[in-house]
């Protein structure tokens, strides 16, 4: 773990008490401060030494305050706004945690996100997304918080969000100080790192349609002129903005082989990754389109 230098004189006011609890003579502030923050990753079963290597094509830069995860030209990042925090890198995202004093039950972090995309509530973490026709991409998201205290137990805790603050609020009543809250980033989804285009099945069905027009125009003129093509015209020059035309053939011609073979409903939602190009086509939830 990487920590962020603070003077020992504040980290003793802060932590000292949890420590003494649990039982440890820390030897300096570094250890005091990093003790806290394993044993609250810990008491959730999480790991709280950095993972060795990351999906493939997944970087992970990150300090004692920020974290930012990039995956090919795309960028997502995390900084802890306040003064007492740390990073764990996962392999397939990381974790900024801020330390709650007493007194205080909130923890904000500024979020940096790809251009054209923002934050959709999702359960009670957030997607991040960008609209593209009358579907979504998918880019990655931060999931479900969570926050505990020194003595290891689970807090309430859920997050709002506006003009690019993350906010976490804490319920401590009754919590023994210090408090670790945390958000985690992850590029892609459960389904591995990358982005998810959710699409209906009208528009898979009008790309199809299209297909070898939409290879043609791209081939000839970009995006731009792709994107005037009737009926399709809006959803191609909204994709192939975020994928650029190489990708953006290989696409259509992924969607037409699939729609060939594969029943598809007009009213249906369907998901498939585009970077990096995958061949998997499936019907997902109706809410990964909305």
């Amino acid at each position: 773990m990487q920590i962020k230098m603070l003077s020992k004189v504040s980290l003793i006011a802060v932590i000292a008490g949890s420590l003494a609890a649990v039982g440890v003579a820390p030897a300096s502030a570094d250890a005091m401060r990093e003790r806290v923050f394993d044993k609250a990753q810990v008491a959730l079963g999480l790991d709280p030494v950095d993972a060795q290597t990351s999906v493939a094509g997944l970087e992970i830069e990150h300090d004692g305050t920020s974290a930012t995860a990039e995956f090919m030209d795309l960028s997502i990042s995390v900084d802890a706004l306040t003064p007492h925090s740390d990073t764990t890198r996962t392999e397939d995202g990381v974790r900024v945690m801020s330390l709650l004093q007493l007194g205080n039950s909130s923890a904000e972090f500024t979020v940096g996100l790809p251009d054209g995309a923002d934050l959709e509530r999702s359960g009670e973490g957030y997607l991040i997304t960008s609209r593209v026709g009358d579907g979504k991409i998918v880019y990655g998201e931060i999931e479900t918080p969570w926050a505990v205290d020194a003595n290891g137990k689970s807090l309430k805790t859920s997050y709002s969000y506006a003009d690019g603050v993350l906010t976490q609020e804490v319920d401590t009543e009754g919590a023994k100080f210090p408090v670790v809250a945390d958000p985690k980033i992850r590029f892609g989804t459960s389904d591995g790192p990358g982005m998810y285009w959710n699409l209906w099945g009208h528009e898979a069905k009008t790309i199809s349609a299209f297909a070898l027009s939409v290879a043609g125009l791209t081939t000839a003129g970009g995006c731009v002129v792709a994107g005037k093509m009737p009926k399709a015209g809006y959803i191609i020059q909204g994709i192939c903005s975020f994928v650029g035309v190489p990708t953006m053939k290989g696409i259509i011609s992924s969607v037409s082989k699939i729609f060939k073979s594969t029943k598809i409903s007009s009213a249906g939602c369907y998901q498939i990754k585009i970077v990096p190009r995958g061949n998997k086509f499936k019907k997902v939830n109706a809410k990964n389109c909305k």
